[in-house]
């Protein structure tokens, strides 16, 4: 069977020796050459009855590789999962590894060497039952209870087309005529009554009805309109196009859509919040209530968690080992050279860091992450992609989950977050807290301002 050995050279370095002994991957060699044996055809040879020193010549190398690396690589796992030695990242080919003839007419034992960067023993700080960090509590008032009610009504809320008076929010269809030339450009095209167009623009269109015209540069309907836009959505003209003759048009209404916020009904109520969840407005904004609170208090644990993470990494700026992660960064990345790992490294270092205080926190709180979390998870950001209205139909939500899970990016982002979040709920529960009560502004602030914080140490 494999041998492996293990020799630490100083504090930080170790060198791992492996040896591949011939009986440890011969039969598999063997295999591997019959096989391609059977299914290879040559002029001359019926199939499965090509000389064997022919298929050794042609792939003999490489089969040999394979079968000695398998094993190799194989070794190695199962010496890591089981000796769960205290390393940076991976072993590397050590540079004073031998070159290896693999001669398929001449099997043997193969040994190999590999250099490991040992993580020397520290003590974590900044993580302790008498370690105190503050914790925001957001006041939820019966205004925003109430904005969330009518957010979440709005949310499922049907277009209709009405006659007017137009009001905010309403989406018209204006038919547009150029005012003058030979052959007056004509065209139909829609708009937002918001705070996108002009003052005067929806000064004009307020309280108008159906059938409603007036005049106006087709450049002057919107504040932040480019020439481009204005061509190609409201004129219809071709990319790059230009407009000839006049930009004064002849605008008419000639529809106007506007999104009906449902009664609050039964099936309004089922729809928002699941069947028979809510009977009555009064429990619609219990419910929302007890869940801008949860949002706010998982906000506040967010912060804390920011805030505890900046903590560690300054308070555990253990050695590491130097020299081996300068080797390494780059055969795990193509984007670090030499270059850049001289100018960041300490960059690098941190991030180093902070992953082994993350994995050390993680298996001192048992943290592990289980599918039905990894499902919530993904909900939750969807949830969070449009708008955190607690009013997003069941059904919906669980269609883009099911289509995100297929997704191994998404799955194994969603593992990370289930582990953050769950960290960060252990260290809000093992250390002291500070609470300091906040108003629902104030705490926005506080956010905007961490947040900026972040991007800065980031960037």
């Amino acid at each position: 069977m494999p041998q492996i050995t293990r020799a630490d050279l100083d504090e930080f370095n170790g060198v791992l020796e492996v040896t591949i002994h011939q009986s440890d991957y011969e039969q598999d060699y063997q295999k591997a050459l019959n096989k391609y044996r059977n299914e290879a055809q040559f002029k001359g040879f019926r199939k499965g009855k090509t000389p064997m020193g022919m298929i050794k010549k042609l792939y003999g190398p490489n089969l040999l590789v394979e079968s000695v690396t398998g094993k190799l690589q194989a070794e190695i796992d199962k010496y890591l999962k089981e000796e769960k030695p205290a390393i940076i990242g991976y072993p590397i080919e050590a540079e004073n590894q031998e070159k290896i003839d693999f001669d398929p007419n001449n099997l043997k034992d193969y040994s190999f060497k590999f250099e490991m960067g040992l993580l020397p023993e520290f003590e974590l700080k900044g993580a302790q039952p008498e370690d105190t960090y503050d914790f925001y509590e957001v006041k939820v008032t019966d205004q925003m209870v109430d904005q969330q009610w009518e957010d979440s009504l709005n949310s499922i809320a049907q277009p209709q087309t009405v006659e007017g008076p137009i009001i905010e929010k309403d989406y018209i269809k204006l038919s547009a005529t150029q005012k003058e030339g030979e052959t007056p450009l004509t065209h139909t095209f829609s708009l937002l009554v918001d705070d996108a167009l002009t003052e005067e623009t929806k000064s004009t269109l307020l309280g108008k009805n159906k059938g409603f015209s007036f005049e106006s540069s087709i450049y002057q309907l919107e504040k932040e309109a480019t020439p481009q836009v204005v061509h190609k959505y409201f004129l219809g003209l071709e990319d790059g196009a230009e407009l000839e003759g006049t930009e004064h048009f002849q605008l008419e209404i000639v529809e106007i859509t506007r999104r009906i916020k449902p009664e609050p009904t039964q099936e309004t109520f089922d729809q928002l919040f699941g069947k028979d969840e809510v009977d009555s407005v009064e429990n619609a904004k219990i419910k929302i209530k007890a869940f801008i609170e949860n949002h706010r208090f998982e906000e506040a644990t967010i912060l804390f968690y920011n805030q505890i993470q900046e903590v560690l990494e300054k308070e555990n700026k253990f050695p590491l080992p130097d020299a081996f992660i300068r080797k390494f960064l780059p055969l795990t990345n193509e984007d670090i050279t030499e270059e850049n790992i001289e100018s960041d490294y300490e960059k690098y270092a941190d991030s180093i860091r902070w992953s082994i205080v993350k994995e050390r926190l993680l298996e001192k709180h048992e943290i592990k992450v289980e599918n039905s979390e990894i499902l919530q998870h993904i909900r939750g950001k969807i949830r969070q992609m449009l708008g955190n209205s607690p009013g997003m139909g069941a059904d919906f939500i669980d269609n883009l989950t099911q289509r995100m899970v297929q997704d191994k990016a998404q799955v194994q982002e969603a593992i990370s977050g289930v582990q953050t979040d769950k960290l960060a709920k252990a260290l809000r529960d093992s250390v002291k807290l500070k609470k300091k009560k906040v108003s629902s502004e104030e705490f926005q602030k506080i956010i905007e301002e961490s947040t900026k914080k972040l991007k800065e140490q980031q960037s």
